[in-house]
C-alpha cells in the first residue's frame, strides 16, 4: 500500500471511531444532559467527551499564559464564539475552569480540583 493509500486509510479508521464514538454515547449523553440538575457541569461534560474525540484524531492543543495565572485568584474567561474550535481551546482548560452561564452568556470561573481547594462560585437561583 502506498504512503498516500496509508494516510487515507488511517483517516477512515478515525472516521468510523468517531461515527461509533457518537452513535454509543450520544443517547447516554442525552439522557444525562437532560436529568443533570447542575446545568453548568453540562459543558464539563461536554468538554470531557470532545477531548476524547480530539484523542482520537490526533489533536494536540497547546494553551500559553497559565504561568501568569495566579492560583490565588479569581478571572474570568469569555468565549465569543468566534470559530469553531472554541470546544477545542475549552477542552483544553478543561481542568482549570468551570462554566456558569447568566444571561446570554457563560462566565468561566477557575477551579481547582484538589482536595481542600476552594468551593465552586455560589449560585443565584434562576440562572442555571
Amino acid at each position: 500500500m502506498s504512503r498516500e493509500g496509508g494516510k487515507a486509510m488511517i483517516a477512515c479508521v478515525r472516521w468510523l471511531l468517531v461515527v461509533l464514538f457518537v452513535v454509543v454515547t450520544f443517547p447516554f449523553l442525552c439522557l444525562v444532559l437532560l436529568l443533570n440538575p447542575r446545568k453548568q457541569d453540562n459543558l464539563y461534560l461536554a468538554c470531557k467527551v470532545y477531548r476524547a474525540i480530539n484523542w482520537i484524531f490526533g489533536v494536540r492543543v497547546e494553551v500559553g499564559g497559565f504561568d501568569a495565572i495566579a492560583p490565588d485568584r479569581s478571572y474570568i474567561y469569555v468565549a465569543n464564539h468566534q470559530s469553531n474550535h472554541d470546544a477545542a481551546g475549552r477542552a483544553a482548560v478543561q481542568d482549570r475552569c468551570i462554566s456558569h452561564r447568566q444571561g446570554n452568556g457563560h462566565r468561566h470561573h477557575p477551579r481547582d480540583h484538589q482536595p481542600g481547594s476552594a468551593p465552586d462560585p455560589p449560585q443565584r437561583p434562576g440562572l442555571h
